[in-house]
């Protein structure tokens, strides 16, 4: 019962897509480039995070900061 509840929901979420698609006919791109910006925005920082603790565990608490 459950699992019908859920494919109805998803059913009905594409089907809303679809006419939205329809209506503004960029909206496909403009969720696109939103995606790659998102994904950019948290692969960067990811990379921030990562140099970060690396620099900082290369320098050691003494060098750190200095």
């Amino acid at each position: 019962m459950r699992k019908v509840l859920k494919l109805k929901k998803i059913k009905s979420k594409l089907v809303m897509l679809q006419k939205l698609y329809i209506l503004y006919p960029n909206l496909k791109d403009i969720l696109h480039n939103s995606g790659w910006l998102f994904f950019d925005k948290i692969f960067r920082m990811g990379m921030g995070m990562f140099l970060g603790v690396w620099i900082a565990r290369y320098l050691g608490p003494d060098s750190y900061g200095k």
